[in-house]
């Protein structure tokens, strides 16, 4: 029995007060609700120390589920909890830098279509000029 990885990418976005300027309230909002990739053990353990991780560094800590989660988010990783482990998340920035150092370093396999179309509508909407992260956890 494998790992697999389920994400979910979040988008902040503000409201703010009619006339003032000022941000009145945020939220985080789900875009595509849970995302399922391929299972990529080298990239599991650089995104989190998951799977490989004695001979792949990872390039951040496991930070648990962010404390301002998404109402959606929070409604899926309720259901899913109990399943999963290793629950973590990454901005952009830090997502990209996982795939880009994958890419880099020449492993056998290449990066399946489905991490950069993830990443392509993470870019995208900070394009629009959201805050992105992704959420994500493992089973078994």
């Amino acid at each position: 029995m494998g790992c697999d990885i389920h994400c979910m990418v979040e988008y902040l976005l503000h409201s703010t007060e009619k006339g003032k300027g000022e941000v009145v309230t945020h939220w985080w909002l789900n875009f595509g609700g849970v995302i399922s990739v391929d299972r990529n053990y080298v990239l599991f353990a650089k995104m989190a120390g998951v799977r490989r991780s004695e001979t792949v560094k990872p390039m951040f800590k496991q930070r648990g589920v962010p404390n301002d989660v998404g109402l959606v988010a929070m409604g899926i990783l309720a259901k899913e909890w109990a399943r999963g482990h290793s629950h973590s998340w990454l901005t952009l920035e830090e997502f990209e830098s996982v795939l880009t150092s994958y890419q880099l370093e020449g492993y056998e396999f290449e990066l399946d279509v489905e991490w950069r179309a993830m990443l392509a509508a993470m870019r995208t909407l900070q394009d629009g000029g959201h805050t992105v992260r992704l959420i994500f956890w493992f089973d078994s």
